[in-house]
């Protein structure tokens, strides 16, 4: 309270020094000459009611208290009373919203913003991001956080009703509780009333404001202690403007048993359930739960809309409708704003911003899938990198680690509507663009490039995937074939051998009248996936539709590389496997072409071989040669001509299946390894081997169950050796049902690994009566083979 009987001059000037300005500020703020603000706190003159009302905007008069004010100041009052002003106490402060519910997580980005706000550089910071992500709950939480850092408070002023840049002052001042007066400009007014002041200002929704958010600049520039914390779908772009990107909550990237209530997403999922269904659990909806925070990419808005439906059907049903429809995603809950009653809504909010040439691109990109190559965009969506910068600008797209566009996966599928309704052809521009980068990396996988063009299809694996689908939808099977053709390589070496198989199947059965190169090539990858898989059946029948289409494949190069093929499963008992590979060879050869040569003579075997071996490294084909260093090697098991080379010619295919990331390849040679180590008598080191070769097995499935047998058979023997014959007994019961399933083919190969498997048994006979090894045997062949691993791998476990 002001002291009795003090007067006005005498209670302005400590109002003045405790608000920290000078007489000449002062004056400056309030609109008036020095000698003025000199003469009325002299008790000289006393200010008329217009200086006496700016007196009160300048020094933050209440509302309540500003028709007291005025009269003290023009010494309408007995200056004796009480004055109901608390010289004490602080401007009023910290005019932000409260939270209605729990905020959850972002521990990270509160550190960030609070980080920023610190540092004195930082005079604008703009949280930027999709509709939805939660922009400006986190603005408001973070400034609730920081009421004791600016000593003349935090305001929050919210843009999102305010329909022309022209009110922006107007809502400003509404918040500081500034009255205008007079004709002087309302901008200066409030730049005035900042000057000097120690503030934060949360400015929420700037994006469709931005012709005038120019504001801020001289707002900045005048109020030197002041600090704007912005949130906006769309950089402001100023020069000032510092930016942190605002994505979703936090959520697991896979299904999992572990604990998932420590995720952002998904507490915010089981809280927003719980005010609709107070007996919701995460029991029984995890995988359901974990479905929904995926889809909806960590959108806290999205996750709340898809809770809402809990009170109409189960977390299962919402996850599968949020998938085929994200316009399913809606509330009608009354106190929700227009703008986040679904995320069609927003998104819509964020179209109606865009320029056509943004919208025609934002369209077309969402025919992309898994990331987009600014070429890509270029060429597909004619979205030049000034257009995508805009974009990302907007937070309508992203770029990620590697330098690659990304969308949100529901934004796409609103993009994907809006396509749809333009009727505009970007799917098959897509598909063209694919089919011809497929294409151009297929002449580069052999040689020492061939990682790096391994690596690029695998990136764009998603976007090929799209281009294949479109293909089969649009009647372009053909087209389809050529694509999937030039992708062969690419699904054999990186073990997609079931992919492969589905896609080339479907599209020789829809492109039945494709050229026959075309089906030629197809049904080349086609032999030679279905060999990984070990697909008996199906591979005698593509033997013979090959063996019908050679005579009449007019492309040499698609010819050698289908006798390869077809020599590759031909029946080795009757030479006819020699005999195509031969005329392969003698194709390759012709062409001069060495990938094709090093392949025909890696099937050839033998001493040819090794002729492969020295192309390869001529070529520097890093994943040619490792394979024909794993088949010389695998010819000494097979042969029994096991001598001093054949440890070292594993170990250097190791290393290159490992540098490659072939899994197929690093089982396979850790097997053959583990073989080694037992025959020298290293069981100990045989078992490492082993193991860690059903580990990998495991991991590529079904088709590398032929050397789980092989890794099984060993170490069927080495229990046996060690004491624990019963144990080995059990796996070779349980191999029992699959030996004849899997040693098919090739011949030597078949003839080899059933020797061992007889071998085995005699040695567990040679440790166990007849009774026990029926019995163990017997127990054995109630296994699964995926049980008969764990088993193995269980016992290796145990003996560590």
């Amino acid at each position: 309270m002001m002291n009795t009987g003090e007067s006005f001059g005498g209670w302005l000037r400590r109002r003045r020094k405790a608000l920290d300005l000078t007489q000449a500020e002062l004056a400056d703020q309030v609109g008036c000459a020095l000698t003025t603000i000199q003469k009325i706190e002299a008790d000289i003159r006393r200010p008329s009611k217009q200086i006496a009302e700016r007196f009160a905007d300048v020094l933050a008069i209440s509302v309540e208290s500003r028709t007291s004010f005025v009269s003290f100041a023009r010494r309408m009052i007995d200056t004796s009373s009480a004055l109901p002003l608390d010289l004490t106490s602080p401007m009023p402060v910290s005019v932000i919203p409260s939270q209605s519910t729990p905020f959850l997580g972002r521990e990270t980005e509160l550190a960030q913003i609070a980080d920023r706000l610190t540092d004195p550089h930082c005079r604008l910071l703009t949280l930027i991001g999709l509709g939805g992500t939660g922009k400006t709950r986190l603005a408001v939480q973070a400034a609730a956080a920081r009421t004791g850092d600016f000593a003349d408070g935090v305001y929050f002023v919210s843009l999102a009703p305010v329909g022309s840049s022209a009110l922006i002052v107007a809502a400003i001042a509404s918040v500081l509780q500034l009255s205008f007066y007079g004709q002087e400009d309302p901008k200066r007014q409030v730049v005035n009333f900042l000057r000097g002041k120690h503030i934060l200002l949360v400015m929420d929704n700037c994006e469709h404001l931005l012709d005038g958010i120019g504001l801020l600049t001289d707002l900045l520039a005048d109020s030197l202690r002041v600090k704007i914390l912005a949130t906006s779908r769309e950089r402001l772009n100023l020069h000032e403007e510092w930016v942190l990107q605002v994505e979703g909550l936090s959520f697991p990237a896979q299904k999992t048993n572990e604990e998932i209530g420590r995720y952002s997403a998904v507490e915010l999922f089981v809280q927003t359930a719980n005010r609709l269904q107070h007996t919701f659990s995460l029991e029984g909806n995890q995988d359901a739960v974990i479905d929904i925070c995926q889809a909806v990419e960590g959108m806290p808005l999205g996750i709340e809309l898809a809770a809402t439906w809990l009170r109409v059907m189960p977390c299962h049903q919402i996850a599968a409708k949020i998938r085929q429809n994200a316009n399913f995603l809606a509330t009608s809950v009354r106190n929700v704003p227009d703008r986040h009653r679904s995320l069609r809504a927003v998104f819509e909010h964020s179209w109606k911003l865009l320029s056509d040439d943004e919208c025609s691109a934002l369209m077309k990109l969402s025919v992309f899938r898994g990331g987009i190559d600014p070429d890509a965009a270029e060429q597909v969506a004619r979205a030049h990198l000034s257009l995508m910068a805009g974009l990302v600008d907007k937070s309508l797209v992203r770029l990620n680690a590697i330098g690659r566009y990304e969308m949100h996966e529901l934004l796409r599928q609103f993009a994907t509507d809006k396509l749809r309704d333009s009727h505009e052809g970007a799917e098959a521009q897509h598909f063209h663009y694919f089919l011809a980068l497929a294409e151009q990396i297929e002449r580069r996988l052999f040689g020492p490039q061939h990682m790096v063009s391994m690596d690029r299809l695998e990136i764009e694996h998603d976007n090929f995937r799209a281009a294949l689908g479109w293909a089969l939808a649009a009647g372009e099977a053909e087209a389809g074939l050529q694509l999937a053709g030039a992708l062969g390589w690419y699904w054999n070496r990186r073990t997609y051998w079931r992919e492969g198989c589905e896609w080339l199947e479907k599209l020789l059965v829809a492109g039945s009248q494709a050229v026959v190169a075309i089906r030629a090539k197809a049904v080349h990858h086609l032999l030679e996936l279905y060999f990984e898989i070990n697909d008996r059946t199906r591979l005698e029948t593509l033997y013979e539709e090959g063996m019908a289409l050679f005579p009449h494949v007019d492309d040499r190069l698609i010819a050698a590389w289908l006798l390869c093929s077809l020599g590759l499963v031909g029946a080795p008992q009757q030479g006819e496997d020699i005999t195509l590979l031969e005329k392969a060879l003698t194709l390759f050869r012709a062409l001069g072409d060495q990938w094709g040569m090093c392949e025909a003579l890696l099937r050839r075997g033998g001493r040819m071989v090794l002729e492969g071996i020295s192309l390869a490294r001529q070529a520097g084909d890093k994943s040619v040669l490792s394979w024909l260093l794993y088949s010389r090697a695998k010819a000494d098991w097979i042969w029994e001509t096991i001598d001093a080379r054949t440890e070292p010619i594993n170990l250097e295919s190791l290393a290159l299946f490992r540098e490659l990331g072939y899994k197929n390849g690093i089982h396979l040679v850790l097997c053959q390894l583990g073989q080694l180590a037992h025959l020298r008598g290293e069981d100990e080191r045989a078992k490492i081997l082993f193991a860690e070769s059903l580990r990998f097995g495991k991991q590529i499935g079904t088709p590398g169950r032929l050397y789980l047998a092989l890794d099984l058979i060993g170490m069927a023997e080495i229990f046996c050796l060690q004491g624990e014959p019963q144990r080995g007994a059990q796996l070779l019961g349980a191999l029992s049902n699959h030996i004849s399933v899997l040693f098919t083919f090739p011949y030597q190969f078949n003839v080899r690994a059933k020797a061992e498997y007889k071998r085995t048994i005699a040695v567990a006979l040679a440790q166990l009566d007849e009774a026990t090894f029926a019995v163990a045997y017997a127990e054995g062949q109630l296994m699964s083979m995926d049980r008969a691993v764990e088993y193995a791998l269980m016992a290796i476990t145990e003996s560590e």
